[in-house]
């Protein structure tokens, strides 16, 4: 996954739970953590030491998601995969 598909799914997680009333306080801090952690990953300058698991975050938030959003839960295991890749 290219770092401008990484960027179009983080675009269309946030727009997934943003057009959701379901989605609670707790899951929404942890998808702006994920997304967060990614832009970090994708900016060639920082220090990616700092981050936390971000794969870990994913993997709750698409458990999180996989009854209630299922959109949302594939969205996540494309980054999940996309981090994989990068070796995160």
């Amino acid at each position: 996954m290219s770092e401008g598909s990484i960027k179009a799914s983080l675009n269309k997680l946030r727009e997934q739970l943003n057009n959701s009333t379901s989605v609670d306080a707790e899951t929404l801090e942890i998808a702006q953590k994920l997304e967060a952690d990614i832009r970090l990953i994708l900016d060639k300058d920082a220090d990616i030491n700092n981050i936390d698991s971000s794969v870990d975050i994913a993997m709750s938030l698409e458990a999180r998601f996989e009854s209630e959003h299922p959109v949302a839960a594939g969205i996540v295991r494309e980054l999940i995969n996309a981090l994989h890749k990068m070796g995160i």
